[in-house]
């Protein structure tokens, strides 16, 4: 149950990384938050990682100069 309220928490602020979203949960930076660090845990485990998120912080590599002729 709050693995599900986790992950839509998880959206809510911007899709933080499962790390940093463990620490912001472990110094307590989110008042009265049912979301303990086993729930962002078993929300990875069920759904996987946050594609979106993911997407969002890979770089873009440039490709090399293709010369035709």
């Amino acid at each position: 149950m709050h693995s599900t309220i986790a992950r839509e928490l998880q959206k809510m602020i911007l899709r933080p990384s499962t790390r940093y979203f463990i620490n912001m949960i472990e110094e307590k930076l989110l008042k009265k938050c049912p979301v303990i660090q086993k729930d962002i845990l078993i929300a990875e485990d069920i759904f996987g990682p946050d594609i979106k998120a993911l997407k969002g912080k890979i770089a873009q590599r440039k490709t090399g100069r293709i010369d035709t002729f």
